[in-house]
């Protein structure tokens, strides 16, 4: 018997292995330009900044295709707040107070600049367009492996496993919106389903640690709005998939409710880990603004207040 198990370990290595060559091979050749020929996914050298026609009297090359749909948030937020963060750390203050916006603002609470994100202080500290590239191609990368991982924990085939990883790391969202700062969040969602996954199947420690590091990672991501939805399916799968567990009904409830224990016990722990960034964000919330409402919590009308959760199409 255990020489099965070994074997098998074995073939999961190597098969984990194969796909992550092969997942790494078709974003080499999707984003060949990138990787060879000295292109780049950042947009700050090709969008205006607070003359709308660009620099005053320049008369060189202008972009004429943009290769994401929104180029300019990451060029006029993203890429400065790294550059903002890495000047912070290499004075040694702490992250706190952005002087380069109006008057100044908060920082840290400003729950976009994500100070705290283990992988943006990574990318703050290496300042270079090409760690830029490979920082967001290895994204798509993650998105790719993590959902194959998951297709395979499902009982999917090889092949249907790197297609599904394929799919999902070039989608029309994950590679239209590279630049963005919200895919730091949204490429955790096959890691979390993965973890939840194997929790549901059977409750252990080690995937209760990886839930509560996935959490704390999504929270820190600094992109609220799509930590909201990845917790919100992430939990009904979580849900669905124990119920389906259990194929006796007078024992699903209390197998349910462990769980159910579990998972909750996994999100506290991971915003606890994510306090010194939410806190901040919920003291500046308070303080929020609207120009026809007001200031604080009631910034944003109830009647509207719907519109915040809907998926935008």
């Amino acid at each position: 018997m255990q020489t099965i198990l070994k074997r098998l370990m074995n073939l999961s290595k190597r098969e984990g292995l194969l796909a992550a060559v092969v997942l790494a091979l078709v974003l080499v050749l999707a984003f060949w330009d990138v990787v060879f020929v000295g292109h780049t996914l950042l947009t700050s050298n090709i969008t205006q900044g607070t003359v709308p026609a660009g620099a005053y009297g320049y008369t060189g090359h202008r972009a004429q295709f943009y290769p994401v749909l929104d180029f300019a948030a990451s060029a006029w937020q993203y890429e400065p707040y790294v550059k903002a963060l890495r000047e912070y750390l290499g004075a040694g203050w702490l992250p706190l107070w952005n002087p380069y916006i109006g008057c100044g603002t908060p920082f840290l609470a400003n729950m976009a600049s994500a100070a705290l994100s283990p992988v943006r202080l990574l990318l703050a500290a290496v300042q270079m367009p090409a760690v830029w590239d490979f920082y967001l191609l290895l994204r798509l990368f993650l998105a790719a492996f993590f959902t194959f991982l998951l297709a395979r924990a499902l009982g999917i085939g090889l092949a249907g496993s790197l297609i599904a990883g394929i799919t999902f790391s070039l989608c029309g969202h994950l590679v239209l919106y590279v630049n963005m700062t919200e895919l730091d969040v949204q490429i955790l969602l096959p890691a979390l389903l993965l973890a939840v996954d194997r929790l549901a199947l059977k409750l252990n420690y080690r995937m209760f640690l990886a839930t509560v590091f996935l959490v704390a990672l999504v929270i820190l991501g600094g992109a609220p709005e799509s930590a909201l939805f990845v917790f919100f399916f992430v939990t009904l799968y979580f849900l669905a998939r124990s119920w389906t567990l259990t194929p006796r009904a007078q024992a699903r409830w209390p197998r349910l409710a462990k769980q159910v224990t579990w998972l909750a016990a996994a999100g506290i722990l991971g915003l606890l880990v994510s306090l010194p960034l939410v806190l901040p964000f919920l003291e500046y919330l308070q303080h929020a603004f609207h120009p026809r409402v007001g200031v604080g919590l009631v910034h944003s009308p109830l009647e509207t207040a719907i519109s915040l959760s809907l998926i935008h199409i």
